[in-house]
């Protein structure tokens, strides 16, 4: 199945048969990332991955599937989750069905602005199995995992 529009291109993991259905993460300079249910994103190293699952949890696992990180650690309502997205100006949001926000990374989101122009985030998981928001202008991290 091809990646949503705009997606980076879809890739396996480094040493995989290149059979996982999987995109790379970080993702740059896109307007909206609507992450697919039990797709996983891999970090560029390809030792973690991150994967929203059909009950509603954003998790990072290792390549060996060693759980890492969930939504369920910070929104005990996720559950209600069905959309996770991320929202190119820089945040990280899980949505329900009603359209309500169940849990957001950046609780007091602006957007990134330069020069008066809107300038897209980056979200990005590192080697460490670290989920992080970037600001393209600063390289600050804005949100963090851990």
């Amino acid at each position: 199945q091809p990646p949503s529009p705009g997606a980076n291109p879809a890739i396996a993991p480094p040493g995989s048969t290149g059979t996982a259905r999987a995109l790379a993460l970080p993702f740059k300079g896109l307007a909206v990332v609507d992450l697919e249910r039990n797709r996983r994103y891999f970090s560029a190293s390809g030792k973690h991955y991150l994967v929203f699952q059909t009950d509603g949890n954003l998790v990072i696992r290792t390549a060996q599937e060693g759980f890492v990180w969930g939504l369920n650690e910070v929104a005990p309502s996720f559950g209600k989750t069905t959309k996770v997205l991320f929202v190119g100006d820089g945040n990280l949001m899980a949505v329900a069905a009603d359209n309500s926000t169940v849990w957001k990374a950046l609780s007091q989101h602006r957007p990134v602005l330069e020069n008066g122009q809107r300038r897209y985030g980056n979200l990005e998981l590192n080697d460490q199995g670290v989920l992080q928001i970037i600001s393209p202008i600063e390289g600050k991290v804005l949100w963090a995992t851990k």
